[in-house]
């Protein structure tokens, strides 16, 4: 016979309390046993508290882990993944940077591109983050008129891009975009374009709904 759980007996014992203050006078064949009122409140609170104590006792009293190192969760066996190499996308992202490579030289502008899965239908931008203006980056674009995004086609996608500022390194990093997102960053770019002062945006002001999948490292020359 399974043990009777903790909860089983603080509810018994609660009623059990509960029904002695409210009879009050208990007769057992011959005997009569007479209770104060006093004592009947006693014992109705004593009751209430034991069946509160039932009801929430997994929360009143948690059961602690057994001290003999037994864990409840069996350990995740699965190998450790290693971390994504700089210049590619994390497993199952479907987006990677091919040109330049990590680490390369550019001059002032350089062609930005990669691949990516057919499948992924949003946008993809390209933002580069000068290491001279930490937390702000400028999204990438061939046409600043119109604010397009990365040019796709058949499985690439390719960006032209500015390393402006001094010489200096630079994180390109890649994005894919939902719509909201996109029209966001795209909106920014006319609006810099009409004014002829590309601000860039700061790191706390990107938008809801960008993804990133992979960034480069480049470093411009004197």
């Amino acid at each position: 016979m399974p043990p009777v759980s903790r909860d089983v007996v603080l509810l018994v014992l609660g009623a059990g309390f509960m029904l002695l203050g409210l009879i009050g006078n208990i007769k057992i064949r011959e005997i009569s046993l007479q209770v104060s009122n006093v004592i009947r409140c006693i014992l109705a609170v004593t009751g209430v508290a034991l069946l509160a104590a039932g009801i929430f006792a997994d929360t009143l009293f948690p059961v602690k882990a057994p001290a003999n190192g037994v864990v409840v969760n069996p350990p995740d066996t699965s190998p450790p993944q290693s971390p994504p190499v700089s210049g590619t996308a994390p497993a199952g992202a479907g987006i990677v940077i091919t040109q330049p490579a990590n680490n390369d030289m550019v001059a002032g502008e350089a062609d930005v591109s990669g691949s990516y899965d057919p499948s992924i239908s949003d946008d993809i931008w390209v933002i580069v983050w000068p290491e001279t203006a930490p937390g702000r980056g400028w999204p990438q674009t061939d046409d600043g008129r119109e604010g397009l995004p990365c040019t796709k086609r058949d499985g690439r996608w390719t960006v032209h891009c500015f390393f402006g500022g001094p010489a200096q390194s630079y994180r390109v990093v890649v994005y894919t975009a939902t719509p909201y997102a996109s029209q966001f960053i795209a909106s920014n770019l006319r609006a810099w374009f009409r004014k002829n002062d590309f601000m860039g945006i700061s790191r706390a002001s990107l938008p809801q709904g960008l993804k990133e999948h992979g960034e480069i490292k480049v470093q411009k020359g004197v």
